[in-house]
């Protein structure tokens, strides 16, 4: 039986080593077969593949195994390869590298600035990197070319990149830059604000200095200049403007972080609720309502809604309630919100209750303000299309990433004190006023008023009438904590100014606080330049350039922008640093619109063509603000390539300017 078992596996075994047989004979037909087919098509490189015969002891079968064999690189070739490696290696890392981290949905002359000064000194630029762009061994960059043209748009470049798509292809790093005023995006991009730890290192009779050479911008120094006003003094060259003029973009509120369906892909807003169902456009009578919320902080590490106040134009409270977070509270932040765990135990306010009251009482064309008021949104877990942001209408810094805080908004604009107690914490009522009181402000002096990226300055302040003043509502209609009171539907709430009187009082116009001093000082890109041992060449036909004419000799002024790209193109390889600021043509015929910025572009064009290898061209169009209606521009970027093609199309003398 045993006997009968073993021929059996014998059997098995022979059959399967057949198997085997069959499929080594296939492969080794199939090699030869490719193998007679390469020595046809390239010739006889090598030997054919050898066979072994290995017999195997149950079998007894020879199998054929096949044999590779590798070609031997020639000495010679191969040190010529290994040389080539070499080289390209080192080319590569003897080159700066600039690439986009990510599209932001819109960008900042702030942070064009970072990406210059940050090629211009490296880490040495005040810690700065550009966060929107990466730019790798810095210091390889052979020259920095910078071109800015006011009036232009993005809708305008991109018209012309589809005829001529060569800029286009080279600027190959950009982003959406926010409309600026015109006249003014050379000063933002050239001046930047000195930060508080920079300006301590300054000793004051130093800082006095270079305030006197011009090496520091004075914007303004409480303990330089003192002036005095009442609150809400009236700028009697500023002209009023239309609330729509104050709106947020939706590119502009996704840039400040706000909850935006279309660009929440870095924040969880999938439950939040918007404020109404359906919206209605927005006019000049749409109602305002600034909205200002507390917050606690709970166990599920994060800061939840404990109160929130929304009034009206007349300063009137149409809303004010406290609200009790599902999750345990961990810190109530008392010294910031203002409460404690005796004012919250009794509140039975859920957050989904305030969410259906905002629904109620906000009508479909409600325009929200408040004080970065993203947060309030977010802790409301709210969505709304009209804002307006007191903390970027008023900018006193120069950079709008840097916010000055609504207390000293307050004390600057309206001379009024808030969020003075530590113990008692800041009060939403108060705050909501208080922002309430700032957009009217706004809307009454102008869209330059308070705003230093606009031209505006502090020395304007004594401008300001000494007679008027906004004057407090005397009667607050009283809201308990859990009350949601009536008012009038939205189309019977008059739409008014609060009634004004007069006041005596003065008060220093700043006050005495380092943070805001610090930032109230400013550097050029100039200082950077002679800390860094960089030639600068500054030209342009702004008025801001002939002011700057008169007190640096690296800057030059030319009455239009043909004068400024010719002469620059001339003087192009003598300097480290370009930084050109031309104006386009605007024209009511848009074919002759057209045939403008197509004559300006193949200029600027020209110009990066000409420049060294290893050079970083930046192209930045301001924008256009019009008529209260923004047209974003554009900052592009890109590194200068030996075999950039912009060459070859860009070296034709551009065709001369229409009548």
């Amino acid at each position: 039986m045993d006997g009968l078992n073993l021929s059996d596996a014998n059997k098995k075994k022979l059959e399967r080593m057949n198997n085997k047989l069959a499929k080594y004979k296939a492969f080794l037909d199939l090699t030869k077969s490719r193998g007679d087919d390469r020595h046809q098509r390239h010739g006889d490189l090598s030997p054919h593949l050898e066979t072994r015969a290995e017999s195997s002891p149950d079998s007894g079968i020879d199998v054929a195994a096949p044999k590779p064999t590798h070609r031997v690189m020639p000495a010679e070739e191969l040190e010529h390869l290994r040389a080539r490696l070499r080289a390209q290696q080192k080319d590569k890392l003897s080159r700066p590298l600039l690439f986009q981290t990510h599209v932001p949905p819109l960008i900042q002359c702030a942070d064009v600035r970072q990406l210059l000064m940050y090629a211009l000194e490296g880490g040495n630029a005040h810690g700065l990197k550009p966060s929107w762009c990466t730019l790798v061994r810095w210091q390889k960059i052979s020259q920095i070319i910078v071109v800015s043209v006011e009036n232009m748009t993005m809708e305008q470049f991109n018209a012309f990149s589809e005829s001529d798509p060569a800029l286009r292809l080279f600027l190959d790093i950009r982003g959406p830059l926010v409309a600026q005023e015109s006249g003014h995006l050379a000063q933002n991009l050239l001046e930047y604000p000195l930060s508080q730890r920079s300006l301590e290192t300054i000793p004051h009779a130093k800082k006095r200095q270079m305030v006197s050479n011009g090496a520091l911008n004075v914007t303004y120094d409480n303990s330089i200049v003192t002036v005095t006003r009442t609150i809400g003094g009236v700028l009697g060259f500023l002209s009023p403007i239309s609330r729509l003029h104050l709106l947020m973009s939706v590119e502009r509120m996704a840039m400040e972080r706000y909850p935006v369906h279309s660009f929440s892909r870095e924040m969880d807003i999938g439950h939040f609720v918007p404020t109404k169902d359906t919206y209605h456009p927005v006019s000049e009578g749409s109602p305002m309502f600034a909205v200002d919320c507390e917050m606690c902080m709970t166990s599920a590490q994060k800061s939840e809604l404990t109160r929130i106040s929304i009034v009206n134009e007349r300063l009137q409270i149409i809303y004010d309630t406290y609200v009790k977070p599902y999750n345990p509270i961990t810190n109530y932040l008392t010294r910031y919100s203002g409460i404690t765990k005796a004012i919250l135990d009794p509140v039975k306010t859920r957050l989904p209750q305030v969410q259906d009251a905002i629904r109620k009482i906000l009508p479909s064309d409600a325009i929200l303000c408040g004080q970065s008021l993203n947060g309030d949104l977010s802790a409301l877990e709210m969505t709304h299309p009209y804002v307006i942001d007191t903390s970027v209408i008023y900018n006193l810094k120069g950079n709008p990433r840097a916010k000055t805080s609504l207390k000293n908004l307050s004390q600057i604009f309206l001379s009024k004190s808030i969020q003075e107690s530590e113990k008692k914490g800041h009060d939403s009522v108060e705050d909501s006023r208080t922002t309430m009181e700032l957009v009217l402000l706004k809307l009454k002096h102008g869209h330059t008023f308070g705003d230093v990226t606009r031209g505006w300055n502090f020395s304007q302040l004594e401008q300001i009438s000494q007679t008027e003043t906004v004057e407090d509502e005397k009667a607050h209609p009283e809201t308990s904590a859990e009350f949601i009171p009536m008012i009038p539907p939205p189309e019977e709430i008059p739409l008014q100014f609060p009634q004004k009187r007069k006041n005596e009082d003065t008060s220093p116009v700043i006050p005495r606080d380092v943070s805001l001093s610090a930032s109230l000082y400013t550097q050029s890109l100039l200082e950077c330049c002679r800390r860094a041992e960089k030639r600068p060449y500054i030209a342009g036909c702004s008025s801001y350039v002939e002011e700057l004419q008169a007190v640096k000799p690296e800057v030059h002024h030319f009455a239009d922008s043909k004068g400024v790209l010719g002469t620059t193109l001339e003087n192009a390889t003598n300097f480290d640093l370009i930084f050109c600021d031309v104006r386009a043509k605007t024209s009511d015929d848009v074919r002759k619109q057209e045939k403008n910025n197509a004559i300006l572009m193949r200029r600027i064009s020209r110009l990066f063509a000409t420049a060294p290898d290893r050079s970083l061209c930046v192209l930045v169009l301001g924008g256009n603000c019009s008529q209260g209606k923004e047209f974003s521009g554009l900052c592009c970027a890109g590194i200068k390539a030996p075999n950039c093609s912009l060459m070859d199309q860009s070296m034709s003398e551009p065709a001369p300017d229409p009548d």
